[in-house]
């Protein structure tokens, strides 16, 4: 009784932060009405949701967080070494969000040739764009609250040809509040693209008593015939944070799509990523990374629609957790009836250097077709005692054997990022890795 209730007020105040706000909100008034409905009706996720069943957030909805407001200042003096670093690379264009709405005074815009883009408010209210329907179901609440009260984020429009890396930072956290963003793009035939994503605090370093904030994004990604697209996301948020993130792509015939989930930061983290091979030919590569320690928690749902013959998937999960860590993965690949020729692998390895850190796998296959090649395996287990043996034989140090055992393992999920934003990556990934190889 008391779970139901606490999720009814949720929805009550949730309905009220969208009934204040869809005055403001641009685009079409009837899809933001039908999420909310959907939410009303089917309420947020709790202990008895599948997808949710390891993930527990109610102490986080106990009073829902107002949507963020447009800032004032779009000064980010705290993160314009960030910035900085970000733009010091080839000149490429750089896209920078704060509490979820475009900061065109950070941005730099030029580089961009002929790929359209505009603030998603701008896209929505000029009928560029629509907002897509969001998801159904208790376990799709965030993408309905996304949907419903998402006020601004980003449109791109990718012409064919190749095009230059488009750097995408998407600032949060001053406040306690909730960011919504979004971000709709749009890849044409025979076009090459590469998306990269960073997630951040706001503020470089928080103090200890900084209040709890949320951020919620979405994305989606239509990938015509022959498209190749490239999204790396690198979530370094705060340490009070909760980011839920979703991940929408089709793929039509002979299109390409490589992604990256990397996670470093936030109290709790989830990404739905989910993939639709529509049509034949098309080809999908994951890498996934997840390192926690203290007390956070990150997880990463993954499904590949393998809905048409003749389609290739990869999927590799990489996952290290240290002190109280822990993590999530759930991958499954749905073949579905017809689709005969499908190719898809899946691993999930996962590293707990802890007796206190924990992981829950749990890939998935579901085939329907007999033509198929389908594979998947996980491995959970600590580091190997007879290679950090080796290296102490050598001369290294205990804290440097694990250091480089640990590094070596992690790269496996970035090693394909190349140029500035590969050595970007990188450097993240060695401060987190410091912390997790003095545990």
């Amino acid at each position: 009784m008391v779970a139901t209730q606490a999720s009814a007020d949720n929805r009550s105040a949730f309905q009220q932060q969208f009934e204040n706000r869809k005055p403001h909100l641009p685009g079409d008034a009837e899809v933001r009405e039908r999420a909310m409905q959907q939410l009303l009706t089917t309420g947020l996720p709790d202990r008895k949701t599948e997808r949710w069943r390891y993930t527990r957030i109610n102490s986080l909805l106990k009073q829902p967080l107002e949507p963020a407001q447009k800032p004032v200042t779009t000064t980010a003096t705290e993160r314009q070494p960030l910035l900085d670093e970000l733009n010091s690379g080839s000149g490429a264009p750089v896209l920078v969000f704060q509490q979820g709405y475009f900061c065109a005074e950070l941005s730099r815009l030029e580089g961009l040739g002929e790929i359209q883009f505009k603030p998603l408010a701008a896209a929505l209210e000029s009928g560029a764009v629509m907002l897509p329907e969001a998801a159904d179901g208790r376990d799709r609440a965030f993408d309905q609250l996304n949907t419903a009260l998402v006020a601004d984020g980003g449109w791109l429009q990718l012409p064919a040809g190749k095009h230059p890396l488009i750097t995408i930072v998407v600032l949060s956290g001053s406040a306690a509040e909730t960011s919504y963003w979004r971000l709709l793009v749009t890849a044409a035939s025979h076009c090459e693209a590469e998306l990269a994503i960073v997630y951040a605090d706001s503020e470089a370093d928080q103090e200890t008593d900084v209040k709890a904030y949320q951020l919620n994004s979405s994305i989606d990604l239509d990938l015509a015939p022959n498209a190749q697209v490239s999204l790396s996301q690198l979530q370094q948020q705060g340490e009070q944070a909760f980011q839920v993130s979703s991940l929408r792509a089709n793929l039509q015939r002979d299109s390409s799509f490589k992604s990256h989930v990397l996670t470093l930061g936030g109290a709790i983290s989830r990404d739905d990523v989910d993939i639709n091979l529509a049509e034949a030919g098309a080809h999908v590569e994951f890498d996934g990374l997840q390192l926690t320690n203290g007390r956070q928690h990150a997880d990463l749902h993954l499904t590949l629609e393998h809905a048409a013959p003749n389609c290739t998937s990869q999927v590799s999960h990489h996952g290290l957790f240290g002190d109280h860590g822990r993590g999530v993965f759930n991958g499954r690949v749905h073949v579905h009836p017809g689709a005969d020729g499908t190719d898809s692998q899946m691993s999930s390895k996962n590293l707990l250097l802890s007796d206190r850190a924990e992981i829950d796998a749990k890939p998935e296959l579901e085939i329907y077709a007999d033509d198929v090649k389908c594979a998947h395996g996980c491995t959970v287990g600590d580091l190997n005692r007879d290679e950090l043996f080796y290296l102490r034989s050598r001369g290294l140090t205990e804290q440097d054997a694990r250091a480089l055992l640990l590094s070596a393992f992690a790269a496996a999920s970035f090693a394909t990022l190349g140029g500035h934003w590969g050595e970007h990556v990188a450097n993240a990934v060695t401060k987190k890795m410091e912390q997790l190889s003095h545990e």
